[in-house]
């Protein structure tokens, strides 16, 4: 079982992604310093209430800004700083009454995809407060995702080395929002720990044997279980507990 230190150093979650995915190389491409400074002057222009952008987004442009095959930060969306360029200097020249691509008053951090894109919100109660990620939909807001961008970084890498494509997994999922916290109850109960990047809103849990679970909320009316490891035998115990306790629906 895994458990890396909390860190704003970008070597250091490289160095965790080698080790959930096997890979010795992390293939990738930063984007330019030019770049960068572009891309956070339009978005400042854009949402000027916006706070100071969390350092460990600029590391992560730095090291995955143009191609970023592991992450893929905003799922099927892209966190390319070119196409964000792009994004903003059309919602700028067709200014706010027209653009309907960003929400107000966030930060966008990937294009717009199937599963929406991503983008920092800044608390208005508290504008010095970490900004969370969340789901953006065209103008709206769409789920939170995770408490900080660090948080979501480590919760991506953590679901592509523990859920790769073509794994073992078994899926569960409930509609009664209020089995959050009995979920994650029992889920320690069966012996899963959470890691230091699991938060209210994406819970990444590991056992000694080798399974994995993360818990989210990918639209404002369902709770997702996943759970990956090298044993059917193993996913199938684990999933008819869960079964036995909760009422979910699932499959796989």
């Amino acid at each position: 079982m895994l458990s890396p230190k909390p860190s704003d150093d970008i070597q250091d979650l490289i160095s965790y992604l080698q080790q959930v995915t096997g890979q010795t190389k992390i293939e990738r491409q930063g984007a330019t310093d030019a770049e960068i400074n572009k891309y956070l002057r339009l978005a400042r222009e854009y949402a000027p209430s916006a706070k100071e952008i969390p350092p460990l987004l600029v590391a992560y442009y730095k090291e995955f800004g143009r191609r970023d095959p592991v992450l893929e930060m905003g799922g099927d969306g892209m966190p390319k700083i070119p196409v964000l360029i792009g994004i903003y200097r059309e919602a700028l020249a067709a200014g706010p009454e027209v653009n309907k691509e960003i929400p107000p008053d966030t930060i966008m951090i990937s294009s717009p995809g199937l599963t929406g894109g991503r983008v920092l919100v800044y608390s208005e109660g508290d504008p010095e407060a970490e900004p969370q990620v969340a789901q953006s939909w065209a103008m709206d807001l769409g789920v939170t995702m995770a408490a900080s961008f660090q948080n979501h970084l480590y919760q991506q890498a953590f679901s592509r080395g523990r859920f790769p494509s073509g794994g073992e997994y078994r899926g569960l999922s409930t509609t009664s929002l209020a089995e959050r916290g009995p979920l994650r109850e029992f889920a320690g109960q069966q012996g899963f720990v959470s890691l230091w990047f699991s938060d209210p809103f994406a819970e990444c849990m590991e056992r000694d044997d080798l399974v994995c679970l993360k818990m989210s909320q990918k639209s404002r009316d369902k709770i997702y279980v996943y759970l990956s490891g090298p044993n059917p035998a193993t996913l199938d115990s684990v999933r008819d507990a869960f079964l036995k306790q909760f009422k979910m629906d699932t499959w796989q």
